[in-house]
């Protein structure tokens, strides 16, 4: 109750406590006051890359691709990179009781429940207020952007998205598919939707951005989105020849995913059939590195040989 009523005296007297060495950029000096510290180039360049277009989302990102962690030693995520660019702590000013304690002793955000108290120049700030300003313009034009005019996404087919053969992921070699997001159509990498991040990262890009690019290349060319900390800035294109070469060969699993085929790695190789024709089962790998064993029978003829066979009794 005591600790209640300081709090609320030194509030009501403008000297509200302030907690901003929880705050990545900012250690509590000898003298009380807030500093600088290692991690502030580190903010400055986040806010940076916010002012120069770039999502929340992407510089997440641009500092995980990187190895990047954060002031408690821990990757980087959405939420919390958000936070940080929106907190105008880095600006060199504060609010007091953003967040309190409620009834229930839960942490939550104030939407008026509470006074608040917005303190302007109250420390040394990172960022200037022009960078600040410039940061949340461009982060609030990515957040309420526009959803395209059309009433819904045109049917997939050749004649709407005559690209829509040519476009592969530059990292694992699958094909970009179509997705369809709040009215938004995108093109994504099939291989990281199929057998996910850990086997590519995988890239997006907007069917707006493809359609800047027309025409593509025909004969044979494939389009690879370039990206740059996580941002799309650009295409390239190659012949199918040179895409076979360099390429395809990414979609393949690297020598020793797999175990080699034998009776060391697997005993009951010789030993499994199928309980409705009686052959053999073999080995079945898929891209990701899944092992499936599968009826010889059904995979070499097929399921409507083995049923006119009268093996088959049921599919």
């Amino acid at each position: 109750m005591h600790t209640l009523m300081s709090l609320k005296r030194r509030f009501d007297e403008g000297r509200p406590p302030r907690r901003l060495e929880k705050s990545m950029g900012y250690s509590k000096g000898e003298d009380g006051e807030f500093y600088p510290d290692e991690y502030a180039p580190l903010v400055l360049e986040m806010f940076e890359m916010a002012a120069d277009g770039y999502t929340a989302e992407q510089i997440t990102n641009y500092l995980n691709a990187e190895g990047i962690k954060n002031h408690n030693g821990c990757a980087f995520h959405r939420k919390s990179v958000t936070r940080l660019l929106r907190n105008p702590a880095y600006k060199g000013d504060f609010i007091a009781q953003r967040y309190f304690v409620n009834e229930d002793r839960h942490l939550v955000k104030n939407t008026g429940e509470k006074p608040m108290l917005y303190i302007e120049d109250d420390h040394i700030p990172i960022v200037t207020r022009e960078l600040w300003d410039k940061a949340q313009e461009t982060l609030n034009a990515a957040t309420y952007k526009v959803a395209p005019t059309v009433s819904k996404p045109m049917i997939l087919n050749d004649e709407n998205y005559p690209y829509r053969h040519q476009l592969f992921c530059a990292g694992c070699g699958h094909r970009l598919q179509r997705a369809v997001r709040a009215w938004r159509v995108l093109w994504e990498c099939r291989g990281k939707a199929r057998f996910t991040r850990d086997f590519c990262d995988g890239v997006t890009v907007t069917d707006d951005e493809i359609r800047s690019w027309l025409p593509l290349p025909e004969g044979g060319h494939y389009v690879f989105p370039i990206t740059e900390k996580g941002k799309i800035i650009g295409h390239d294109h190659m012949p199918e020849e040179e895409w076979e070469k360099d390429h395809r060969k990414k979609i393949r699993l690297p020598a020793g995913t797999v175990p080699e085929l034998n009776e060391e790695n697997y005993p009951y190789m010789n030993r499994i059939f199928c309980k409705y024709c009686g052959s053999r089962l073999r080995r079945i790998i898929s891209n990701a590195g899944k092992v499936t064993w599968i009826c010889d029978e059904l995979s070499r003829n097929g399921k409507r040989h083995v049923r006119a066979s009268g093996y088959l009794t049921r599919s």
